[in-house]
């Protein structure tokens, strides 16, 4: 079957540069961050609605966000370019998914007697 465009303007993939990849390395370490210490926050407040007001939820917020964005980087340069995608995506949900929990935290917390 032929194609309704015209011969001389296909679509053609840029060429991968080493700058481009270095690029992508870096933006890849940056989600790591972002998507480790994300799921970290996200683990410890579970924790912390789990365990109750008992947990001292200061000192472990702090050591589960810095273990998880150090985690999301170590996985980050060990996959390379190539978890571009993956961690991009997985920072983007799990920073969505802490932006609508601290609203529904702050929107809820003046409607219960």
């Amino acid at each position: 079957m032929r194609s309704l465009a015209p011969r001389g303007s296909r679509a053609q993939a840029l060429p991968v540069t080493d700058e481009r990849t270095r690029a992508r390395e870096r933006l890849t370490t940056a989600f790591g961050w972002l998507s480790g210490g994300a799921l970290g926050l996200l683990a410890n407040f579970g924790v912390y609605r789990a365990v109750g007001d008992t947990y001292p939820v200061t000192i472990s917020t702090f050591i589960v966000f810095v273990a998880g964005a150090f985690g999301g980087s170590w996985l980050a340069d060990r996959f390379g370019a190539r978890a571009f995608k993956p961690l991009g995506i997985t920072a983007g949900l799990l920073l969505a998914l802490l932006i609508m929990l601290v609203l529904a935290s702050f929107l809820g917390a003046g409607s219960t007697p």
